[in-house]
């Protein structure tokens, strides 16, 4: 296997110590051994207020969004107990993407297919909520739809070919 160059991102969503770290934690060590720089950030340990609060709490948003635009890779690791996002998680989408961020994603891949990238969809059968993925098909921003499992093998062959 080729080294791995760069820094890979995990963002923990759930308990410490719980089911979801430790994956998050077996995949970043295997980054690592692969030549990776890796750095894990808790989600819960994040100042992240909400509502009021927002601008009169010390706030690690942008801490964070920093991070995540200089890696090149990210992990994220979410209990899945509810089968949904955690709850912390998805304020952070939304505090950082804001309410027009579907369509800019959609924007996005649209762009990254312009210019000859590959991009990849969930598909509806494993799908909780089959919003952004339909859309991302219907508007030619995604080449394919595939269950998570097929994403992932499909990822590490198109990451492959990349490294060669």
């Amino acid at each position: 296997m080729t080294s791995v160059r760069g820094t890979v991102l995990g963002l923990g969503c759930g308990q410490p110590h719980g089911s979801a770290e430790i994956l998050l934690k077996a995949a970043l060590r295997a980054a690592e051994a692969e030549g990776a720089q890796v750095e894990l950030v808790r989600l819960d340990e994040l100042r992240l207020p909400s509502g009021t609060a927002e601008g009169a709490e010390p706030d690690d948003a942008w801490w964070l969004w920093e991070r995540l635009i200089r890696c090149d890779g990210l992990i994220v690791s979410t209990p899945i107990i509810s089968r949904t996002v955690a709850a912390r998680l998805k304020l952070f989408g939304d505090r950082l993407l804001g309410p027009n961020a579907d369509a800019a994603i959609i924007e996005g891949l649209l762009a990254l297919r312009q210019a000859g990238g590959i991009t990849l969809a969930q598909d509806e059968a494993s799908s909780v909520v089959f919003g952004m993925p339909r859309v991302a098909l219907e508007r030619g921003a995604a080449d394919v739809a595939l269950p998570p499992r097929a994403l992932a093998r499909a990822l590490m062959r198109l990451w492959s070919k990349e490294e060669r």
